[in-house]
C-alpha cells in the first residue's frame, strides 16, 4: 500500500577562499542593502520543442507524467525571465536544485544554456545542480506522432561543460567525485552546490535512478571544506536535488539521500539550518532536531517549476538569520503584458490544475471509495503539492466534515491511506520558513 503512495507522489514528485574567485560573477551585497537575495526552481523538466511533434505520443508522457507539465516549458522560462527582470528587487542569484531536463536530453540542456544566459544579462546570476532525471538517463528520447525515439543522452563532462557559466567555471572548490562545487556568493556567504545522484552506466536504456546518495568522498571533501570556515563568520546556503532528512515517515527514503545520517552529522556539526532540496515534486518543510535538542535542520523541497502552481522560493538572507517564502510564478501577467494569444497560457493557472487533475484521476483505485472521498483527495492532494493545506483546511472541514470523520486508521483502501497521509499536514506551513544563524 505505502509503495503505491510513494510511486505516486515520487511520479507526481567550495584554490582558495579568498583567491581564484572570479569577480565578475561574485554576487556582491549592496553598499546600501546588506540582504542576500535568492531565487530558488527545481525539476524544470524542460523538452526542447525541437524533439517532439504534437501527437499521441507525447501526449501520453503528459498524461502518464504524474502532473508534470510539458508544453509550455519554454514559456514557463521566458515568464521567470520576465519576473526576475521586474522584481522589485532583483534577486542576486537564481539557484536551480536539479532536473533540468525532462529525461537528460542533450537538446534540452543546450536550449536552457540560452535561457540561463540571457536572466544573467539582467544581472541576476545562475547556478546549478543536476538531478536524478539529467545524466545518463536511458529515457532521452525525441517524439514522433507515435513513438518514442532514443536520443542523445548528457554525460557528466556535457553538463559540466554547458553549465560551465553557471556555477562550475567560477567555483572556489570543486568535488573530484562528483558534479558537487563550492562558490562564493560574497565574501561572508558560500554557496554549496551537492550532486546526490546515482548515475548508471554511459549510453544505458534504463530509467533514471531516483535513489540519491553522496560518496564518502564527496562527504569527506565536504567536511574538509566546511572545517575551513569553522571560526569564521561565513554563513553557507546548502543545496541538493534529494532531501537531505526524511521528511514524512511513510515516504521511507525514497526522496532523502541514502547516508543522511553521516550528512546530518555534518550539518549539525558545521550549524547549518537549512538546506534547499526538489526531487519530491511537492511543496514541503522536513524538519529534524538535534539528538540533544540544541538546534535543527530544516529541509526545504521546493515544489516542481513544471507542475501545479509553478512555483519559486524566494530567500532573504541578513546578518542573524533568514527566511523563505513561496511565491507563483506568474505566467497570466507575462503572457497578457506580452500580448500572448494561447489561452492556455492567458489562463495558465487553470489550465496546470487542469493537467494535474487529469494525470491523477487514477488516484481513486477502488470503486466502494464514495465519491466524496474522491473528491476530497483531489482537493488535498492538489494542495499538498502546492504546500497549503493548511489554508484550505477549515473550508475542507466545512465541506466534506462527515467524510472526513469516516477515514480511519486502518488501510481499508489506498484512497482511505493516502489521504490520512495528506490529512497529517493539515496543521503546517510549507510555505514559510524563518531560522537564525
Amino acid at each position: 500500500m505505502i509503495k503505491k503512495i510513494l510511486k505516486l507522489l515520487e511520479l507526481c514528485v567550495l584554490i582558495s577562499l579568498l583567491y581564484g574567485m572570479s569577480q565578475e560573477r561574485s554576487v556582491e551585497a549592496s553598499s546600501v542593502e546588506d540582504e542576500l537575495r535568492l531565487w530558488v526552481i527545481t525539476d524544470l523538466h524542460h523538452l526542447s520543442p525541437t524533439l517532439y511533434e504534437e501527437g499521441p505520443r507525447i501526449q501520453e508522457m503528459q498524461t502518464t507524467g504524474a502532473g508534470l507539465e510539458i508544453f509550455y516549458s519554454t514559456e514557463r522560462l521566458q515568464a521567470l525571465t520576465y519576473q526576475i527582470e521586474h522584481a522589485d528587487n532583483l534577486p542576486h542569484a537564481l539557484i536551480i536544485s536539479g532536473d533540468l531536463t525532462l529525461n537528460g536530453e542533450y537538446m534540452s540542456l543546450v536550449e536552457l544554456q540560452e535561457i540561463f544566459s540571457e536572466i544573467e544579462q539582467l544581472g541576476t546570476e545562475v547556478y546549478v545542480i543536476p538531478g536524478n532525471h539529467d545524466i545518463h538517463n536511458g529515457w532521452a528520447s525525441s517524439f514522433t506522432e507515435s513513438r518514442a525515439v532514443r536520443n542523445k543522452q548528457i554525460t557528466p563532462q556535457d553538463f559540466k561543460e554547458l553549465m560551465s557559466s553557471f556555477g562550475y567555471q567560477e567555483a572556489i572548490y570543486h568535488d573530484v567525485s562528483s558534479l558537487s562545487y563550492i562558490t562564493q556568493l560574497r565574501d561572508d556567504h558560500w554557496l554549496v552546490m551537492l550532486d546526490s545522484n546515482i548515475y548508471l552506466n554511459e549510453f544505458n536504456n534504463q530509467p533514471p535512478e531516483s535513489k540519491g546518495r553522496l560518496s564518502d568522498g564527496t562527504l569527506d571533501w565536504l567536511s574538509e571544506r566546511l572545517d575551513l570556515i569553522k571560526e569564521e563568520d561565513v554563513r553557507v546556503t546548502f543545496v541538493l536535488h534529494h532531501s537531505s532528512i526524511s521528511h514524512i515517515e511513510q515516504f521511507g527514503e525514497r526522496f532523502v539521500v541514502e547516508n543522511s545520517d553521516r550528512l546530518t552529522e555534518i550539518l549539525e556539526e558545521h550549524h547549518i539550518p537549512v538546506t534547499l532540496s526538489g526531487h519530491m515534486h511537492a511543496q514541503h518543510i522536513g524538519q529534524y532536531t538535534y539528538q540533544d535538542n540544541t538546534g535543527s535542520i530544516a529541509d526545504i523541497a521546493t515544489g516542481a517549476f513544471s507542475v501545479q502552481p509553478s512555483v519559486i522560493g524566494e530567500i532573504t538572507i541578513g546578518e542573524y538569520g533568514g527566511s523563505y517564502h513561496q511565491v507563483l510564478l506568474e505566467v497570466e501577467h507575462w503572457a497578457q503584458q506580452t500580448m500572448q494569444v494561447d489561452s492556455n497560457i492567458l489562463n495558465y493557472n487553470s489550465y496546470i490544475q487542469s493537467v494535474f487533475t487529469k494525470a491523477n484521476e487514477h488516484i481513486n483505485q477502488n470503486n466502494e471509495d464514495s465519491d466524496d472521498m474522491t473528491s476530497l483527495a483531489k482537493e488535498l492532494n492538489l494542495a499538498f503539492f502546492a504546500g497549503n493545506i493548511s489554508e484550505i483546511w477549515e473550508a475542507t472541514v466545512s465541506s466534506y466534515g462527515e467524510t472526513i470523520e469516516s477515514i480511519t486508521s486502518e488501510e481499508v483502501s489506498f484512497l482511505n491511506s493516502y489521504l490520512l497521509l495528506l490529512i497529517d499536514q493539515a496543521e503546517l506551513n510549507h510555505k514559510e520558513y524563518k531560522w537564525n544563524y
